[in-house]
């Protein structure tokens, strides 16, 4: 027995549901996070220059590495483009535990914002921080060199809602020092300078931590730059994480690295930054080429989701009429087969043989007249 409207129905929810669910996860994955913060530095450059021109050139190599996939070594690129006095350096990097969507589309917008007018369209030097991707380019080699500033503190959690403060708070300052420990002597398990682990803070609960260095430091520069960040920890926060040019640590009583990575746009820290620079925040809003790639597949998905439901509804519809009896002057003539009822049947149809229905007799017995409903149509038939 074939489904009925109702069901095709169902049956297409439920296939919208299913696509809507794959298009959400893609877009998920794709969705750059927040912006933390963006720092513009050192001189200026005029809007045709040669060094603009060998800007330009720099961030379009540096977004093409990504975006190919062309696996940049432990998810850093660094390029030098030009001459003295026109030179540039530039260095792109996503976190060790980043999907490869996220890095490539952070990189990617990056990339696209960091010379916009209101941004640092003028700047010989600037370090764009997102919360998964670093860009940063100066006339400046500074490859291989310990930078602790910029910094930022991004506070995203309040401790208020932890019971036991005092031992939250010493297990999250363990968990970082042995995190620490670990990136700076295990270069052979970890050669990018990244770490993350997570521990108990309660029967119920787990702290979750990760450090992380510029991979062109050497062990010993990484160590001296998280021994200057982790003198930063604070000690009245649930959650919180402190970023500085050439290295950075964070913790947070929620997962929020590697597969946790694509929900942290929802996030809504506080920035506190130090440095003697301009910086200046932004929204992070998802730029229009992506609303755009995420929008079409989900209408596409829609229109032909309706049009099937459509398709089924007409054709059921069509189906129903095609199989319409309409009583004909043909349709007298109908062999015995075809007039055979079942005995519950006739006596439904006859309200149980009454006399009411009885029209008269004939050479093969009473014949009474019959009520049905064939196909939603009502008919009327002699039996005998």
């Amino acid at each position: 027995m074939g489904f009925s409207n109702k069901h095709h129905i169902i049956f297409i929810l439920m296939l919208i549901s299913y696509y809507y669910q794959i298009i959400t996860a893609q877009a998920e994955e794709r969705t750059p996070v927040y912006l933390a913060r963006k720092f513009c530095l050192g001189g200026n450059y005029t809007a045709n220059s040669t060094y603009r021109n060998n800007l330009n050139i720099l961030l379009s190599s540096l977004s093409t590495t990504f975006t190919n996939n062309t696996n940049p070594q432990q998810g850093y690129r660094n390029i030098t483009i030009g001459r003295n006095p026109n030179m540039v350096y530039g260095s792109l990097h996503c976190r060790e535990d980043i999907l490869p969507g996220i890095c490539s589309v952070c990189v990617q917008i990056a990339t696209e914002r960091v010379l916009q007018d209101s941004w640092c369209s003028n700047s010989k030097t600037a370090i764009v921080f997102y919360n998964g991707c670093v860009l940063r380019y100066s006339d400046e080699n500074y490859f291989s060199i310990l930078d602790e500033k910029p910094s930022i503190v991004l506070t995203y959690q309040d401790i208020s809602s932890i019971t036991n403060q005092v031992q939250y708070t010493n297990i999250v300052t363990e968990l970082l020092d042995d995190l620490a420990i670990e990136v700076v002597t295990n270069t052979s398990i970890s050669p990018s300078l990244y770490a993350s682990h997570s521990a108990n803070n309660t029967r119920f609960n787990r702290v979750y931590a990760m450090v992380h260095c510029t991979p062109k430091l050497t062990p010993s520069l990484c160590n001296k730059c998280l021994i200057s960040a982790l003198g930063r920890l604070p000690s009245d926060a649930g959650g919180e994480s402190v970023l500085f040019s050439s290295c950075d640590f964070r913790f947070e009583y929620n997962p929020f690295y590697g597969n946790y990575m694509s929900t942290l746009q929802a996030s809504n820290p506080t920035i506190q930054s130090s440095g003697n620079t301009t910086t200046t925040d932004s929204n992070g809003k998802v730029s229009s080429k992506l609303v755009i790639s995420i929008a079409i597949p989900l209408a596409a998905a829609i229109l032909l989701s309706s049009m099937a439901v459509w398709w089924f509804c007409f054709h059921k519809k069509k189906k129903i009429n095609n199989n319409d009896f309409v009583p004909n002057a043909d349709s007298d003539i109908q062999s015995a087969e075809s007039l055979r009822f079942h005995f519950n049947i006739l006596s439904a149809a006859t309200n149980n043989f009454s006399e009411d229905n009885k029209l008269g007799e004939g050479g093969f017995g009473p014949v009474y007249k019959v009520h049905i409903m064939i196909h939603a149509i009502q008919l009327d038939f002699k039996f005998s």
